[in-house]
């Protein structure tokens, strides 16, 4: 993902760069953090809930 004007929003190429465009530079990819950030409150905690209660699934099928 590259990063966008709205990461560094002064336009100005020698300004310090925002911790969203650094993280980019280094090469994280930050479009499901952004894509989260639209989701609710209510819907990240449900979503949370379901990865949650699959890794313990996961993890006693593990110990079987």
């Amino acid at each position: 993902m590259n990063a966008t004007p709205q990461d560094n929003p002064s336009g100005d190429p020698d300004a310090p760069l925002s911790a969203v465009e650094e993280a980019v530079r280094y090469g994280i990819d930050i479009s499901q953090l952004r894509a989260n950030l639209h989701r609710t409150p209510a819907e990240r905690l449900r979503r949370h809930d379901i990865a949650l209660r699959t890794a313990n699934m996961l993890r006693k099928a593990m110990d079987q």
